[in-house]
């Protein structure tokens, strides 16, 4: 039914029921003047009796009060008839008035729900057409954004390609503080020098302030701090390692949280001063004061990284190595240990870091100030551990290289010459 319809049905209920009330009405007065109109004749025909002998006066005046209480109960009966006709009325009229208030109920409801139905398509019509609107405003921005910044026309695309041009020193299977840069090609140098001349066109954008572009942003700078790090480490000059600092401090800020690998690969930044320098044959007192310095940094980051991943390979090496510079043996030994329990490592991680963790345990034995027989045993087994380790890692040259020139050996080979032979050949 349309809304005309609707709308003229409730009054036509309401004349429905108001004539159904006024014919009970009528019919109610209606019996109640019947019943006293016959009331009233049944006694006025009993008014007037007929003279009879005294004898039966009794009789005669319960024969009419008998009448009159017969002709009033035949009126009540009639009058009961009447009534129940008239409930039986009012019964079927409210039915109907009940069901005509449920379809007037049913149409309005129906009414209601039309009429959301339109206005929720004139609201979906008004969002796809500001959705469209909006589609064509950001296509117009991209194409001017595309016009003034070339670098951005392509963004996700030249994220991946920066990062397929830094990952080669992400994934090394050697230590990145000795042999990043020095393992490169001046192919894949030069191919650093250009993504590095990439990243600072879309400096522009701020994307590590993104989230959905933060990792990516991340692995870039980090990738670059390694180079100019192992470069420094290479080349000894300072002002790369002042520009692979700049490179780890903009990895550290593009994530708010930044992870123990990050932390790690700082920490061992920081040392790179010492290790680099520690083969000189004296250090002025600020070059001292210097690389003190940048050993509680270095230890500071370290520990985080621990604090964030408890069996960080690079952070547990690394931070070893550093307290047992600073005469911590007994500390470096726990923390080596602590490496060498590792039974799941990541790709490359085993090869970098168990075999030489190993060693350095193995020299750490020796800085006791007795070596007792105890420390001896250890040490060769450690030893030996190690070399076993570098012949499955195929890194068994490198192995007996360091270790028959290294200064830390040389306590093992006073106490024990024949034996360190042996082990060495």
């Amino acid at each position: 039914m349309n809304d005309r319809t609707n709308a003229g049905l409730w009054p036509w209920t309401h004349a429905l029921f108001t004539l159904a009330l006024l014919c009970a009405a009528l019919g109610m007065i209606s019996g109640a003047i019947s019943y006293a109109k016959e009331t009233r004749v049944a006694v006025a025909s009993q008014s007037a009796p007929a003279r009879r002998p005294p004898s039966t006066a009794v009789v005669t005046d319960l024969e009419q009060r008998l009448t009159i209480l017969n002709v009033k109960l035949d009126a009540a009966d009639k009058n009961f008839q009447r009534n129940s006709q008239l409930i039986q009325l009012l019964l079927v009229v409210t039915s109907l008035y009940a069901f005509a208030l449920g379809l007037n109920s049913y149409f309005s409801l129906r009414q209601i729900l039309d009429g959301a139905k339109d206005d929720s398509k004139r609201a979906a019509d008004s969002a796809k057409e500001s959705i469209n609107n909006a589609k064509g405003d950001l296509e117009a921005f991209r194409d001017s954004i595309r016009s003034r910044y070339p670098e951005f026309s392509n963004l996700q695309g030249n994220l991946e390609d920066l990062l397929a041009s830094t990952r080669l020193v992400l994934g090394l299977d050697k230590d990145w503080a000795e042999y990043s840069y020095s393992t490169l090609s001046e192919e894949h140098r030069q191919q650093f020098l250009i993504a590095e001349a990439r990243v600072a066109g879309l400096e522009v954008f701020r994307l590590g302030s993104l989230s959905t572009y933060s990792d990516d942003v991340r692995s870039i700078y980090r990738a670059l701090g390694r180079f100019y790090s192992s470069k420094f480490r290479s080349d000894r000059d300072r002002a790369n390692w002042w520009r692979g600092s700049v490179y780890f401090d903009a990895a550290r800020e593009a994530k708010r949280q930044p992870s123990a690998d990050l932390l790690s690969d700082i920490g061992v930044h920081y040392l790179q001063v010492d290790l680099s320098s520690r083969n000189d044959e004296k250090r002025t007192p600020e070059q001292i004061l210097e690389i003190e310095s940048l050993r509680d940094k270095a230890e500071h980051l370290l520990q985080l990284s621990l604090d964030l991943d408890h069996d960080e390979p690079r952070a547990l090496f690394n931070l070893a190595w550093l307290v047992a510079r600073k005469g911590d043996y007994a500390k470096a030994t726990a923390l080596s240990k602590r490496l060498t329990a590792k039974t799941t490592w990541r790709p490359g991680e085993r090869k970098k870091y168990l075999c030489w963790t190993l060693f350095n345990c193995a020299c750490y034995q020796l800085h006791a100030p007795d070596l007792t027989d105890n420390i001896l045993e250890a040490a060769f087994s450690l030893l030996a551990e190690s070399r076993r380790v570098a012949t499955e890692d195929g890194i068994l040259e490198t192995w007996l290289a360091r270790a028959r020139t290294d200064g830390d050996l040389d306590r093992l080979r006073s106490a024990s010459p024949d034996r360190l032979a042996g082990l060495l050949a």
